[in-house]
């Protein structure tokens, strides 16, 4: 029989890192494995918001959870509100959870694109309780009851990537990670099978291991410097390469959602904690300064804010993501302008896919193959989420919007959008990152219609129909109003834990 992992050296870097020792460490307990994890904890600050899959995330290694919400700061996330991409400033919710549910076996949003198609103002994010909520502020825990509307939501979170790291790290040692508080600065590779060797501190000590996860962040210490993987560049799909972050000491919307607005020369997002906002713009370098690109993010805030912090973006991925002993995690794996999902989002969904197809020590090339196969439909489904924005945005009106109208297309993106305006139908794999539902929202708000809808709509009962849309849409009011506030929940989260 193969030999199993016996040492597995994580080089961090990455605010994912602690999260990714955390799983390894969970998955491979009561194991004679040694798991080392390299890590200074230094430059974590910021938010992070995060998907439904993050919850599933930290559930899975057996987190309480409101030890987690009240240790970081966090608030709850049931999608984003976007408001700007269109010329006439139209806004929608993307929201997490089902919208309505299937008619005769059809997806719900075909009957309302046949309203829609008939000038009938049929809203999607009416038939959504998680969009409701949003509106009107308010949050609930899904219910385990399948005939509950509260089935139908998920939710995110929004928090502190200092703290949470900080918890992660916590929970790692706990289950005998052994954590050295210094980073690697240079890796050597063995000649004969290009895996690597061993990695180097700054005070010149040696870390050997059998398996190596490279979480170290742009530098791509062991991916690119080490083992050279090269990098496929996105820019000409994806506008944004700069983004600047401020902070402030103060709450001023406890709404359950990222708000994302887009400005003159790119597009900004709010995050809140329960304690600070965090507010983020992203740009393009070669048509905005950092300084314009300051003051376009700070002009809204109305109030007194940390220093600007500026980070490269390079939009993009690897070519391969597994290479030999190593595998690549985190900003070291590929870097996407976060419109709707964070690099620790991602980053968890790594992990689990890793464990999933956990090595021996050989680590035998089909399993790093299918890994790739499968991160790279992860990184290219992304890239075309977010570029579904710049492609149907209709703004025109700055050099940087003039830009965006002269973006690529990648050809997947093409036929998803090909399909869905003969007949409104979806491509979609089940192993996407964001859902059926989070891309019908993105397609109709984004005034992206069919030529026709669905020809089995019109099999069933128009009468009938239209009777059951309105008691889903009566529904989904009278659940969000008997939902408490998000403000009052939170409240009630943060006080005195019950004895």
């Amino acid at each position: 029989m193969p030999e199993p992992l016996q040492s597995i050296v994580i080089v961090g870097g990455d605010e994912c890192a602690p999260a990714v020792a955390a799983c390894i460490a969970n998955s491979l307990r009561g194991t004679s494995a040694k798991i080392t994890l390299l890590d200074d904890m230094s430059g974590h600050s910021g938010v992070a918001s995060t998907l439904p899959q993050s919850t599933d995330f930290y559930k899975l290694l057996g987190f309480n959870e409101r030890s987690l919400v009240t240790g970081t700061g966090a608030t709850f996330k049931m999608g984003a509100e976007h408001s700007g991409w269109l010329r006439n400033n139209r806004r929608f919710i993307q929201s997490f959870g089902e919208h309505g549910t299937p008619i005769r076996l059809l997806p719900f949003h075909q009957y309302v694109l046949k309203h829609q198609l008939a000038d009938d103002a049929k809203n999607f994010d009416d038939y959504s309780l998680a969009s409701a909520a949003i509106l009107k502020g308010r949050f609930a825990y899904p219910s385990d009851d399948p005939n509950s509307l509260l089935s139908t939501i998920r939710y995110g979170l929004q928090v502190d990537t200092q703290r949470f790291a900080d918890a992660m790290l916590k929970y790692a040692v706990a289950a005998d990670v052994k954590h050295i508080g210094s980073s690697a600065i240079s890796a050597s590779v063995q000649a004969d099978s290009g895996f690597i060797a061993a990695v180097t501190l700054a005070d010149g000590t040696a870390i050997e291991g059998d398996f190596y996860i490279d979480c170290s962040g742009e530098r791509a210490l062991l991916i690119g410097d080490a083992l050279s993987v090269g990098y496929q560049n996105w820019s000409a799909f994806l506008p944004c390469d700069r983004r600047v972050r401020i902070s402030i000491n103060d709450v001023q919307d406890l709404s359950p959602t990222t708000r994302i607005v887009t400005k003159r020369d790119g597009w900004s997002r709010r995050m809140q904690l329960i304690d600070r906002a965090d507010f983020e713009f992203f740009y393009n370098g070669a048509i905005c300064s950092d300084e314009d690109a300051a003051q376009q993010l700070t002009q809204d805030v109305g109030t007194s804010a940390s220093l600007p912090e500026h980070r490269q973006i390079r939009a993009g991925r690897r070519e391969s993501f597994w290479r030999g002993n190593c595998v690549a995690i985190g900003r070291s794996a590929g870097d996407i302008e976060s419109l709707e999902v964070s690099a620790m989002s991602r980053a968890h969904g790594a992990v689990i896919r890793l464990m999933s197809l956990w090595p021996h020590i050989n680590c035998d090339p089909v399993i790093a193959s299918e890994y790739n196969r499968l991160t790279l439909l992860d990184y290219d489904h992304a890239r075309d989420f977010v570029s579904l924005f710049y492609t149907l945005s209709d703004r025109d009106d700055s050099d940087f919007w003039k830009h965006c109208q002269s973006l690529q297309t990648s050809a997947t993106l093409q036929y998803r959008l090909s399909l869905f305006r003969s007949r409104g139908r979806l491509s979609w794999d089940a192993d996407e990152i964001f859902s059926k539902d989070n891309w019908v929202s993105a397609l109709l708000g984004l005034n992206c219609l069919p030529r026709a809808c669905d020809p089995l709509v019109d099999v069933a009962d128009p009468e009938l129909v239209s009777q059951f849309m309105d008691e889903v849409r009566q529904a989904v009011r009278a659940a969000v109003d008997d939902m408490p506030r998000h403000d009052a929940f939170l409240k009630d989260l943060h006080g005195p834990a019950p004895r």
